[in-house]
């Protein structure tokens, strides 16, 4: 069964030129990440979300006992 929600997106992007069409579609090819800053949901490239992880554990913003725990399993 075809998902409904997504059934208005890709109507929505079969509209659209072909331009768009190939932006979108390699848009959503590479591997993201969700991020929400004050609120707002935006989707970063993985590499960015790691080296932002990374810099949060240095930072002492982020716990590096729960991060060694993720990594070591």
């Amino acid at each position: 069964m075809a998902n409904r929600r997504n059934d208005g997106l890709i109507e929505k992007l079969a509209n659209q030129p072909v331009e768009v069409m190939e932006k979108v579609l390699a848009n959503a090819s590479k591997e993201l990440m969700p991020i929400e800053i004050d609120g707002i949901v935006y989707h970063i490239p993985k590499p960015i979300s790691d080296l932002i992880d990374a810099l949060s554990i240095q930072a002492g913003l982020d716990n590096p006992e729960k991060k060694r725990e993720k990594t070591s399993n």
